[in-house]
């Protein structure tokens, strides 16, 4: 027997020190792969997260741009009636009044992108072109949006 008491207690301790070692570097290995794969999850996850933030933002985009649009054409119609001085119709200038009063405003999203920056999850998304995008959409155009 290779493990005889007294016979080469050494050689016993250096092979089980060999397969203590071992394990834990195999359980260390397994344990980082294992992180790196959750990570990589949460990184998508935050990603999809994002992508729906960048539709509700495109939406109120739209919708703003229309509201634009439509103050407009009040701001060329009050225009157009206080330059005449004549034949306006009063209801439609105290309406008109009314709908410039309040203008329409969008605050984007960026509660995922800010949490993206803050986890570490950009280094997670393997995709350097999107993430350099990304920034310079939340960290340059969006903070220049006038209205």
């Amino acid at each position: 027997m290779p493990f005889q008491s007294g016979r080469r207690p050494w050689a016993r301790w250096a092979v089980e020190f060999t397969l203590i070692l071992a394990s834990v570097f195999l359980a260390v290995l397994l344990e980082n792969a294992r992180q790196a794969g959750a990570e990589r999850m949460a990184a998508q996850a935050a990603l999809e997260q994002l992508l729906g933030e960048l539709r509700e933002d495109h939406a109120d985009f739209l919708r703003i741009i229309e509201e634009q649009e439509s103050l407009s054409r009040i701001y060329s119609d009050l225009d157009r009636w206080l330059k005449d001085g004549t034949g306006y119709p009063p209801d439609s200038v105290a309406a008109a009044l009314v709908a410039v009063a309040g203008n329409p405003t969008l605050f984007t999203r960026s509660a995922s992108w800010t949490t993206m920056v803050s986890a570490g999850q950009l280094a997670h998304l393997d995709a350097p072109e999107l993430v350099l995008q990304l920034g310079q959409l939340y960290e340059t155009a969006y903070g220049r949006l006038e209205y």
